[in-house]
């Protein structure tokens, strides 16, 4: 059934646009794929303290580090 709704659908840049959007509505009111956003990772502050331990002196990883820990958070 809905293969056939989507056949009937038109094939423009409209009909894709809102067939992803269709898609993507559920994940975003998933409470379960909302309730990640908001868990923090570690801060700038600590991970650069982290880092200053092994001799790394660079923002860029400071900031990969950071990032990385608030994926695996989320």
């Amino acid at each position: 059934m809905r293969q056939a709704t989507m056949a009937r659908g038109s094939g423009d840049i409209l009909g894709g646009t809102a067939r992803i959007g269709g898609g993507l509505l559920p994940q975003f009111l998933d409470p379960l794929n909302v309730a990640p956003t908001f868990m923090p990772g570690m801060g700038a502050v600590r991970t650069a303290s982290i880092l200053g331990r092994f001799n790394v002196e660079s923002g860029l990883a400071t900031r990969a580090l950071a990032g990385a820990t608030q994926g695996m958070a989320g």
